[in-house]
């Protein structure tokens, strides 16, 4: 399979390294999918929106920690590592820390409390010479093992709720067709001692309900929200770089990208008709309504103050619920309401 990486270090730590762990990435997955850092940032444009687009790209990135890795370093807000490290966390990457020349990952108490769970994570060594070619491929298989199967790995399967498993439809809204699918994004656990960890997979796929079988699957890039239009006809999602996409639903056939936000953080579909509510990341945290038959911008909702965690509209399709995120992740903590009346 192919495997997109993005390679975090410091240059004053494990610069050459870095060079010949990218040369391996290279053979094995091609040049294009070993991003090796943001040396080439062209003057004017913003490096976080930068590093946000390019770790959105990526199915993991790659934490080199050397003995001269500084941890105290990340407690700095403009340092690049930090920056790449933390934009990782928030759109949920797969984050593998690799030990160089026998380094200790940095404890818990050294790491700024955004990167607190790195030291958590389990760590794969790469040796020098002799032994760095052998570490590097057995590194090399064993994380296109692990994104293989996560590809791979239907969800867990969940206990019915309570009640009608249909809800009632609002009095003002249009019936939709009835749902004979089921969309649900890939993912894999990474298990830490603090408990879990999840992170969005590079996938997502539609289910049969009744026979558990996968129909169709469709690479999204990291999808943080999916969902079905009213119509049952669309698939919807929203990545990690902030892009909206339409797809449909009986092929898999994309439709629409629409860059709705320099980060992605929360999408849902309007119950009652062609409608679709987006919520940015920390550097765009703002919610949007969009149009997904043209792409056509509707609102913009200014309000809260980091990124948007979670959205829903109300049964009647008359409220739009945001919840911004927690402290972890640069947000406000904050629940709006937000009236769709004209």
């Amino acid at each position: 399979m192919t495997v997109r990486v993005f390679i975090s270090y410091r240059r004053d730590d494990s610069r050459h390294l870095a060079g010949r762990l990218r040369d391996q990435l290279v053979v094995a997955f091609g040049a294009e999918n070993a991003f090796f850092d943001v040396d080439s940032i062209p003057f004017g444009m913003d490096f976080r929106r930068v590093i946000g687009d390019r770790v959105a790209a990526v199915h993991v990135v790659l934490a080199l920690i050397g003995p001269r890795y500084a941890p105290e370093q990340l407690a700095q807000a403009n340092d690049m590592v930090r920056m790449e490290l933390t934009t990782a966390f928030e759109q949920r990457k797969l984050v593998v820390p690799v030990l160089l020349e026998g380094a200790p990952i940095p404890a818990a108490d050294e790491l700024p409390d955004d990167l607190e769970q790195l030291a958590y994570l389990h760590a794969a060594p790469l040796r020098p010479d002799p032994d760095f070619h052998p570490d590097t491929q057995r590194f090399i298989g064993s994380l296109t093992t692990t994104l293989a199967d996560a590809r791979d790995q239907p969800p867990a399967p969940t206990d019915p709720p309570p009640g009608p498993v249909e809800p009632p439809i609002p009095s003002r809204s249009t019936p939709a067709p009835p749902c004979d699918r089921r969309v649900a994004p890939r993912r894999w656990t990474l298990i830490d001692k603090k408990g879990g960890w999840e992170a969005l997979a590079i996938a997502f796929s539609l289910w049969d309900p009744d026979s558990g079988d996968r129909t169709l699957s469709i690479e999204a890039g990291g999808a943080y929200g999916v969902g079905f239009l009213a119509d049952g006809n669309t698939v919807v999602s929203l990545d990690g770089g902030g892009d909206l996409r339409t797809w449909r639903r009986a092929t898999g056939e994309a439709v629409l990208t629409i860059p709705a936000h320099s980060q992605g953080g929360a999408l849902a579909c309007w119950p009652t008709g062609p409608l679709i509510a987006t919520g940015g990341g920390t550097n765009d945290p703002t919610v949007r309504l969009w149009d997904p038959a043209t792409g056509t911008p509707i609102a913009t909702l200014s309000g809260h103050g980091g990124r948007i965690h979670s959205l829903a509209f109300s049964p009647d399709g008359h409220l739009l619920a945001s919840a911004g995120s927690g402290e972890f992740f640069r947000g406000d903590n904050q629940i709006r309401m937000w009236s769709l009346d004209p």
